[in-house]
């Protein structure tokens, strides 16, 4: 069974969603902010982002949710580090790639493998960020999780994995709607 939730800055008609699921899978992109739900194989790409292809109502938002993430003292700022400069720093990971024009993206992705809350985590970049440029990170909570060569343990000096926001798995949708209310204008 899959539950979701959808937060996307600027949306007030899913506001209500948030307050009845915890989270336990982040989609941060720039464009969508939040995207959240259960279950995907290690092996396949990284999640797809809300069932919205439109973006139709106004921007309500002060500030950017995140314009960035750290893996430990590692920082990868979003529409400025590539994916080669992560996977050169770390000496691990394959940047996987699939689709075309604007289904187009690119990834690496890491385990973390923590027997009480395995993780895993994907680096993105679409096609406004050629590909090269990291635009987004997904991550989920999946209920097994093995470390395999396309998807490697991210060693524990890239630990913890954190966000500019105090929100990430398995933070509560209130904490999620209070982080939203606070950067709305």
């Amino acid at each position: 069974m899959s539950r979701s939730i959808f937060a996307a800055a600027s949306s007030p008609s899913q506001e209500g969603a948030m307050a009845t699921v915890a989270i336990n899978r982040i989609v941060l992109a720039i464009a969508l902010p939040l995207t959240v739900s259960a279950g995907t194989i290690a092996a396949t790409p990284p999640p797809h982002g809300p069932p919205w292809t439109v973006v139709d109502w106004p921007a309500s938002l002060s500030e950017k949710p995140s314009t960035g993430i750290s893996l430990g003292k590692l920082r990868i700022q979003f529409e400025t580090t590539t994916l080669e400069q992560i996977r050169r720093t770390m000496h691990l990971g394959e940047i996987a790639h699939q689709g075309d024009a604007a289904e187009s993206v690119s990834w690496l992705c890491y385990t973390i493998f923590d027997p009480g809350k395995p993780e895993r985590i994907w680096i993105t970049s679409g096609e406004m960020g050629g590909n090269t440029v990291v635009t987004g990170i997904s991550a989920e909570t999946p209920p097994h999780v093995t470390p395999m060569s396309d998807c490697p343990l991210l060693p524990k000096t890239f630990q913890p994995v954190s966000l500019d926001v105090p929100v990430w798995l398995g933070s509560s949708a209130a904490e999620l709607h209070t982080l939203l209310d606070h950067l709305r204008i």
